[in-house]
C-alpha cells in the first residue's frame, strides 16, 4: 500500500501541475523506475533539486521494487520472494532483507548470485520506509505548491513590505 500511495501522490501532483511525466520521461521511467522517473520529470519541469531532499531516496526506491517483486514473482513454484538480480546489483545491501540473511551476505565483499536474498519487510523496516516517504512528501509539498502557485511567495513578500508600522496612540483624540 505504501508504494501505491506514493504513486498516487506523484500522479496527483503530475495532474495538478499539468505535466505528462510518464509520456515525456518514458525512457527514464523504464530505466530508473517510478521514483527515478518522477525525480527526472519534477527536476526538469518544476525545478526540484533532489540533492536537497532530506529523505533517503534509496529506501523509497526499494519500497517500489519490493512491491513489484511481491506482485510480479518470477516463479509460480515457490512462495519465497527474492530480490531481482538487477535490483541487487543496484542495491548490493538491500534494505528489505532479514537480519540473518543480511549477516550472511555482509560477510562477503560481493553479492553471491548462487542465492538471491529473500525480500523481508519487518515491522521496523516498514516503519522506517513510511518515515522516509513522509519525510520526502513533507519536503516536496512546499516545492510543489511553489511550482503550482509561483506568485505565492511574491505576494506574501509584497504583503510584508506593504504593511505599515502603526504608531501607538495616546488615547487623546485631539492629538
Amino acid at each position: 500500500m505504501l508504494s501505491a500511495s506514493l504513486q498516487l501522490y506523484f500522479k496527483t501532483w503530475e495532474r495538478e501541475l499539468g505535466l505528462s511525466c510518464g509520456k515525456d520521461f518514458q525512457v527514464v521511467f523504464k530505466k530508473d523506475g517510478l521514483v527515478g522517473g518522477y525525480q527526472a520529470c519534477l527536476a526538469a519541469r518544476a525545478g526540484i533539486d533532489w540533492g536537497q531532499c532530506p529523505a533517503d531516496l534509496a529506501i523509497i526506491e526499494q519500497v517500489v521494487l519490493a512491491r513489484n517483486r511481491d506482485q510480479h514473482p518470477e516463479s509460480i513454484t515457490t512462495v519465497r520472494v527474492t530480490h531481482a538480480e538487477k535490483d541487487w546489483q543496484r542495491f548490493p545491501r538491500p534494505f528489505f532483507m532479514g537480519e540473518r540473511e543480511a549477516e550472511l551476505f555482509q560477510e562477503s565483499d560481493e553479492p553471491s548470485y548462487f542465492m538471491s536474498p529473500s525480500l523481508h519487510v519487518s515491522r521496523d523496516k516498514l516503519m522506517t520506509a513510511i518515515e522516509q516517504v513522509e519525510c520526502m512528501c513533507t519536503w516536496l509539498e512546499e516545492k510543489m505548491f511553489d511550482a503550482k502557485y509561483p506568485a505565492r511567495h511574491d505576494s506574501a513578500h509584497a504583503i510584508v513590505e506593504s504593511t505599515q508600522v502603526l504608531r501607538p496612540t495616546t488615547g487623546d483624540a485631539s492629538t
